[in-house]
């Protein structure tokens, strides 16, 4: 009988294998999968068999000892990610989320022993804050899981087309690093495709013009595949997009004229293929991604950035959300 607790992990891994299977392109992806790991936790504590009691045991020290690892860790580990951004990159908002969190969970260390001690009105804030923090943890939790899993996904070689997401020009005209790796990672899918029997897909290059760029970053990412001897006959232009939402659908209305087959990928960043994943199925685009490499340290940063923006997609379900945890907390002080 103790077996049947079994049950509830196995019907939501279940569900996530649906869910993922009919649309990998979407945040309850993450939910499921997180949910999953949590019930199987639970259901391994419950179950009463002496080695199942062992290894869930083993495997509950591990998780505790992570959760402890990672929790005396993420300050100092921020802290010195933000600091080697910082001597890497530009000096931009969006590089500095780690360095904002850090200080955030700084303040949030040494005043959490002083709220209890002050008037209701005065610990209202700090308690919301609190709340807000739980909140925004789970659902960057769910939002990474569902962003890993995307990633681990393996295409088909049967591609028509390959749309390379487009990123800023150094100096207005020369490809950066960043951006090179995703015209690389398109080419080696291409290449690989063709080796195994398949066509050559047609690469797309999405990118518009910025003011203060000499020419289009598509231009410049069809002029570095050529040089890196991708041929120009399986190469198109969209050279009109300023964000990733125009990037798939001025893309779209390209594939549509040229109308050379539907299965279609997108090449970007591993950390940014998911929420293009996800502009890509607003618009109808019935493509996946695949991710170029990033250097290390600026993963961190780049996934918050990524978190955030998924965060103001759909702001007005997190709203919602704050707003009901704010009556929460003015409810419960009052009660108090």
């Amino acid at each position: 009988m103790s077996y049947l607790i079994l049950l509830l992990p196995f019907l939501i891994l279940l569900s996530w294998y649906v869910s993922f299977h009919i649309e990998p392109r979407r945040l309850l992806n993450g939910f499921l999968f997180n949910a999953f790991l949590i019930s199987l936790m639970g259901a391994l504590v419950g179950i009463s068999n002496s080695f199942v009691e062992t290894a869930a045991l083993i495997i509950i020290t591990i998780g505790v000892l992570g959760v402890f690892l990672i929790s005396i860790s993420t300050i100092p580990f921020l802290l010195i990610n933000a600091r080697m951004v910082f001597k890497r990159e530009s000096h931009s908002l969006a590089n500095m989320l780690g360095l904002i969190l850090a200080i955030i969970l700084i303040v949030q260390w040494f005043t959490k022993s002083l709220v209890p001690t002050w008037p209701w009105y005065v610990q209202i804030p700090f308690t919301f804050a609190s709340w807000l923090g739980i909140y925004f943890m789970l659902a960057f939790l769910n939002f990474l899981s569902a962003s890993i899993l995307y990633n681990l996904r393996r295409p088909k070689y049967d591609q028509n087309y390959i749309i390379v997401l487009g990123a800023g020009l150094l100096n207005g005209h020369k490809v950066s690093k960043l951006l090179s790796n995703r015209i690389q990672r398109a080419i080696n899918f291409a290449d690989k495709q063709v080796s195994v029997g398949g066509k050559r897909p047609i690469l797309i290059f999405s990118g518009g013009q910025g003011h203060d760029e000499a020419t289009s970053e598509a231009l410049a990412m069809q002029k570095w595949a050529i040089e890196n001897g991708y041929p120009e006959a399986f190469t198109l232009l969209e050279d009109k997009s300023t964000t990733t939402f125009e990037n798939m659908l001025f893309s779209k209305k390209i594939i549509d004229l040229d109308n050379n087959g539907k299965n279609i990928l997108f090449s970007s960043n591993n950390y940014h293929i998911f929420r293009a994943g996800l502009f890509a199925r607003m618009v109808g685009v019935n493509a996946q991604g695949i991710g170029g490499k990033t250097a290390w340290y600026f993963l961190p940063n780049a996934f918050l950035r990524e978190f955030v923006a998924i965060l103001v997609m759909n702001k007005t379900r997190h709203l919602v959300v704050i707003l009901f945890l704010l009556l929460i907390t003015i409810a419960q002080q009052l009660l108090n």
